[in-house]
């Protein structure tokens, strides 16, 4: 077997040089640094289109911390104290009022807007009050 992935077999003659060059620029030409160079290139120019059609617009885990933030300052002008929660031992996710709150409160949202699920962004909230 070649370095191209050609057979050859024993009754078969062995290329030329000048097929052999061929071979070899063809390979260089496809599959060689160059090619790689120009792939890359092109790879990262789509990259880049992409994100300038993306925008700016903010990653939705950020959105979901923004808006557990934003109820945690309400639950703290509503009660008198930053909230609180803790890890339901069974079954796992966030437990106590706020993500009780918190979740009453996204279920309130129109379905466009819903969130999954917010253990993540309660947990952040309640472990750096302000």
């Amino acid at each position: 077997m070649t370095y191209a992935g050609t057979c050859f077999l024993r009754s078969e003659r062995k290329p030329t040089e000048r097929q052999l060059i061929a071979l070899q620029e063809h390979w260089r030409d496809r599959v060689g640094l160059l090619a790689l160079r120009d792939t890359l290139g092109t790879v990262l120019r789509n990259v880049e289109a992409a994100q300038v059609l993306l925008g700016k617009a903010k990653p939705v885990r950020h959105r979901e911390k923004t808006f557990v933030r934003r109820l945690a300052r309400a639950w703290k002008n509503a009660v008198g104290r930053w909230p609180t929660s803790s890890r339901d031992p069974i079954g796992g996710p966030q437990a106590g009022a706020f993500a009780d709150f918190v979740r009453a409160t996204a279920n309130v949202l129109p379905q466009d807007f819903r969130i999954g699920s917010l253990d993540r962004a309660i947990r952040a909230a309640c472990d750096r009050p302000e």
